[in-house]
């Protein structure tokens, strides 16, 4: 006979497996729970209106409802995992971005300045958690930062959201005082990393930067992390210590109409 601990055990071992999610809240029903039964079915279709970019659907209302009246510690053994993602955002609300990820992550500036390099990002970082946790995430992520933000079920194919991406790179030397001295040397070793990343260098900007220059373009979004490591890899590793930094920041391209 079939008994909770089965259930259990099952959705422990997988909490993406949504057929036994549903079968267990039949089970629920059937033993006079409505309230867990709910809560069940509530967590099936958010995991489906996550997958059809509905977050914040009638479906997400649903499940909060029924979250006070379910135990937590149940709800985590069984309930299915989500990560907020950050696809990409504006460059301009680049610091406001990385604010927000000190906040979320509890990272300090530096960590949180390659987080904010390193999108796609998964939040929380150490994996999926319950709903009303990566929503908050979500929520607080997409607020004010023009930040291209999505809510994936933990365990579905990564970062499917259906857009393409483009790497960049550009140069900034840190202390406007000594970019005098710091701009051949760090300007040099720029064009010997595009060299290396296969790219024809192009002549400096504005003083102190580089143009923003295009490493790749028209990536799906789960090709990025091993992209963006394969040119993070050119970057010589005592450049730091230069007074010069190279940033590759992904970005969402266009939507073709």
């Amino acid at each position: 006979m079939t008994t909770e601990d089965d259930f259990l055990a099952v959705l422990t071992a997988n909490p993406a497996d949504d057929t036994a999610r549903l079968v267990y809240a039949d089970w629920l029903e059937e033993h006079g729970d409505d309230a867990r039964a709910a809560y069940l079915r509530a967590v099936v279709e958010v995991v489906q209106a996550c997958r059809e970019g509905r977050p914040d659907g009638p479906e997400a209302a649903r499940l909060r409802a029924s979250t006070p009246h379910v135990p937590d510690e149940w709800a985590w053994r069984i309930g299915a995992r989500f990560s907020a993602v950050l696809y990409g955002f504006s460059f301009d609300r680049k610091i406001h971005v990385i604010k927000v990820l000190r906040e979320v992550v509890g990272a300090g500036l530096a960590e949180a300045k390659q987080l904010s390099e390193s999108v796609p990002l998964a939040l929380p970082l150490a994996g999926g958690t319950l709903f009303e946790q990566a929503y908050r995430i979500w929520s607080h992520v997409r607020t004010g930062s023009s930040a291209v933000v999505g809510m994936e079920p933990h365990g579905d194919p990564p970062f499917s959201d259906g857009r393409t991406y483009r790497l960049s790179a550009w140069l900034s030397i840190w202390d406007a005082e000594t970019w005098p001295e710091r701009q051949e040397g760090g300007e040099a070793v720029f064009r010997n990393f595009l060299t290396a990343a296969g790219v024809v260098p192009r002549e400096t900007g504005e003083p102190g930067f580089t143009d923003r220059t295009v490493l790749a373009t028209g990536l799906e979004a789960a090709a990025v992390p091993a992209r963006l490591a394969d040119y993070r890899a050119l970057v010589p590793r005592d450049l730091l210590a230069r007074g010069v930094t190279i940033h590759i920041p992904s970005e969402p391209e266009p939507s073709r109409p």
